[in-house]
């Protein structure tokens, strides 16, 4: 999913992992793409450890699920036949459903999730990982169900409150989006998603000098990260420093495997070389 969105991006990781929550913060454990949500799969930072699936297990989980008529979420019929994942905890239902999301499968996915859900009505990582699954797919209305429900439960989960900001504004409501993303700072400082985000919506309203500030700290925190670089030097850029713009945009260059952001990033930067060389 490669949109582009206007002069800046906002970053979108998806994936369910069970590694420590810092990770999160310097996104070691995810793919990075250059798009136009952020969506991270909710994960609490005191979450139960994930109990491990043998390979023989997750392929006869996989070749049930397969088996099942898909969910309503999917858009074809209702549940039908045994949860073929009753047994399994919310974090390794959470784990089977992103491992067919991971390969292409996203009606199943859901479908475990729903599932599970109802085994676990008040369970904020499924609800969340849910929410932002459907975030993924452009359900916004859907998404923002899930995300509203999951944040009732976890008020304090960072991951979720930037989640919930993503839907917030894609419906326009940049107040309440804000309001999330701050929220999210005062509770992680170094956390690098919400100040990516924060610092993007920072640059939309004009407030360049405090979005700079929150794509230093994505930049000191995770260095080899490409995006940060990209909405830095387009927010210098907007404030006047051109000679700092065309030095993250050649550093986003040298850090991003990207062929269509790299194009966008080339075409950018040759703007920014004929209107000095214009100026002089």
């Amino acid at each position: 999913m490669n949109v582009y969105a206007g002069d800046l991006f906002f970053l979108i990781l998806q994936g369910y992992a069970g590694e420590n929550f810092k990770d999160y913060q310097t996104m070691k454990y995810f793919p990075i793409y250059i798009v136009l949500i952020m969506i991270l799969t909710a994960c609490a930072e005191d979450r139960e450890e994930l109990v491990p699936i043998t390979e023989k297990e997750r392929q006869a989980l996989l070749q049930g699920q397969q088996q099942q008529t898909p969910s309503s979420l999917s858009g074809d019929k209702d549940h039908a036949g045994p949860n073929p994942h009753a047994k399994l905890s919310p974090a390794q239902h959470i784990a089977v459903a992103q491992q067919h999301a991971n390969e292409g499968r996203i009606r199943e996915a859901l479908d475990i999730l729903t599932r599970a859900m109802l085994e676990n009505p008040d369970n904020s990582d499924l609800i969340g990982t849910r929410g932002s699954m459907l975030l993924a797919q452009d359900k916004v209305f859907d998404a923002l169900v899930d995300l509203e429900k999951a944040v009732t439960l976890a008020p304090d989960n960072v991951l979720l409150l930037i989640n919930r900001s993503q839907a917030y504004r894609k419906f326009n409501r940049l107040e309440e989006a804000m309001n999330d993303l701050n929220k999210a700072v005062s509770l992680n400082p170094e956390l690098v998603p919400a100040r990516f985000n924060r610092g993007t919506l920072l640059y939309g309203e004009g407030k360049y000098n405090e979005a700079l500030a929150d794509f230093d700290v994505c930049i000191k925190a995770a260095p080899d990260t490409a995006g940060p670089y990209f909405n830095r030097a387009v927010t210098r850029e907007a404030a006047g420093d051109q000679p700092g713009a065309i030095s993250d945009m050649n550093s986003f260059l040298q850090l991003s495997d990207n062929p269509e952001w790299n194009k966008v990033a080339r075409e950018t930067l040759a703007s920014w070389n004929a209107s000095d060389k214009m100026q002089k």
